[in-house]
């Protein structure tokens, strides 16, 4: 007789992805100072010993970079506070990249200067930056308008293709001297819109015995939305001896996404891992990911014994 196959499937409907719900792609809260972090170059982590406030900010001698795998279409808004420094040739560059197009904007010592593909403007309305003070930066895409505001005031805006989808967050040109506070992403406040179903975290969870190969434990779940959704994966050991791996693959091609056995260890596209989500067991598995809407698969297997395990799937706002 053959042995049952473990097959669990949970469908997960993430609703209302219209509203404003900010993904923070820093989360400066999960490192200590002095780290290196795993998703830039030469960038560590800073603070201020009185207030406790924490920045980025590049190695002593050093130009320091940040890149995210994104998916990004329709309406989004990327946000920035952020201290520049005060030597007027250097420049901040945000980059938005898809396969042909990208986004540019260039800041630092002067205005900042927006620009989509070959068309630009370097017209700021706003008169609002501030040379070595900490400003505000709210770059917002709605309806094919690529919008800046700068420190609350509206600066500058570019017309943009239609259709257009993003890839690849790459931000460069971070010095010493510079404090990097916030870099978030959310969907668009320019819409005008009033959600009909608020975002809501929501957690699904399951158990069942991991048995290896064809029988290990399969989760489904479904992200519902024309925007990104911030996901945290976890995989849980429940018996002793059992070591967990996750394994995200879309669905229902398989395309293989992104795996991890050591929740403390990631790699791109996966972020390190928030500590209101930390798992119980340093051997437990974990992934934080910025998904597109669409269908996925996730798989519990175990490098250690089998016995039962648990897949954990959450959003986080």
């Amino acid at each position: 007789m053959k042995p049952a196959k473990w097959f669990i499937s949970i469908v997960l409907l993430l609703l209302g992805q219209n509203v404003i719900a900010e993904i923070d792609l820093l989360n400066l809260s999960a490192y200590p100072v002095g780290t290196v972090l795993p998703y830039g170059e030469n960038v560590i982590v800073a603070q201020d010993d009185e207030t406790g406030s924490k920045w980025l900010t590049a190695e002593e001698e050093q130009e320091g970079y940040l890149r995210y795998p994104v998916s990004l279409s329709s309406d989004f808004e990327i946000l920035i506070k952020i201290k520049s420094g005060d030597t007027c040739c250097d420049a901040k560059t945000l980059f938005l990249t898809g396969d042909e197009h990208n986004i540019k904007l260039t800041f630092g010592y002067s205005s900042p200067k927006l620009q989509a593909d070959s068309n630009y403007t370097d017209a700021d309305e706003s008169k609002a930056w501030k040379s070595n003070q900490t400003n505000f930066l709210r770059l917002s895409v709605t309806n094919n308008i690529a919008r800046l505001y700068v420190n609350y005031l509206f600066s500058q805006k570019l017309a943009l293709e239609s259709n257009l989808s993003y890839t690849q967050l790459l931000f460069q040109g971070l010095k010493n001297d510079v404090q990097l506070y916030e870099l978030k992403l959310g969907a668009s406040s320019d819409s005008g819109t009033v959600p009909s179903s608020p975002t809501k975290l929501i957690n699904i969870s399951t158990r069942a015995s991991i048995q290896g190969g064809a029988n290990d434990v399969i989760a489904g779940f479904i992200i519902q939305g024309t925007t990104s959704q911030q996901v945290i994966i976890r995989g849980l050991a429940l018996e002793a001896g059992v070591d967990p791996k996750v394994t995200l693959q879309q669905f229902p091609g398989g395309e293989f996404i992104a795996s991890n056995n050591d929740w403390q260890t990631q790699t791109l596209p996966s972020f390190s891992i928030p500590a209101q989500f930390s798992p119980p067991n340093i051997t437990d598995a974990a992934l934080l990911l910025i998904l597109q809407a669409g269908a996925y698969t996730v798989i519990l297997s175990s490098l250690g014994a089998k016995g039962l395990g648990l897949i954990s799937v959450d959003t986080v706002d």
